[in-house]
């Protein structure tokens, strides 16, 4: 490995410090999971930002939802399929998969969110089943079930 970068992205700042914020590589573009900052999807040979995505009202507004000022829930895992969806594995928030396309044209879509009331931590996609590490010891599997070209449900496997 060279002692020099290649190529250095400025990001936002990652909060929490102690977050899990994965990074996947597909297609010339780098997506990456900041945490409280959402998702952001980064040109490879550039570093330009592509598109940014993050739950709609981030921040505790309430003192009966939590510490005022405080985020909700934070980005930590992502997995882009070979169909360019991409699924986001958004702690308390759930599971965000977004059209595909829609997040590297800086308008990012969600065709669905699943919300289990844990923290969704990491995602990946195998055999048309979604896979998702929760905290609390826990594995949950889904399918994601096509509505049409602007929804889907996700469903829990039986």
């Amino acid at each position: 490995m060279s002692s020099d970068p290649i190529l250095t992205i400025k990001t936002p700042a990652v909060l929490p410090h102690y977050g899990k914020n994965s990074i996947v590589v597909k297609n010339s573009k780098i997506y990456v999971c900041l945490g409280a900052a959402g998702l952001y999807c980064y040109d490879l040979n550039t570093g330009a930002v592509l598109g940014h995505y993050q739950m709609p009202s981030p921040i505790i507004q309430d003192s009966k939802e939590g510490k005022v000022g405080a985020y909700k829930a934070y980005a930590n895992g992502v997995y882009v399929g070979d169909d360019g969806k991409v699924y986001i594995a958004y702690g308390s928030y759930g599971i965000v998969v977004l059209k595909a396309g829609t997040l590297e044209a800086g308008a990012p879509e969600t065709i669905a969110h699943k919300q289990e009331g844990k923290s969704a931590n990491y995602i990946t996609v195998y055999n048309g089943y979604i896979y998702v590490a929760y905290g609390q010891k826990r594995l949950q599997v889904y399918q994601l079930i096509d509505n049409g070209a602007s929804s889907a449900d996700v469903n829990t496997k039986q």
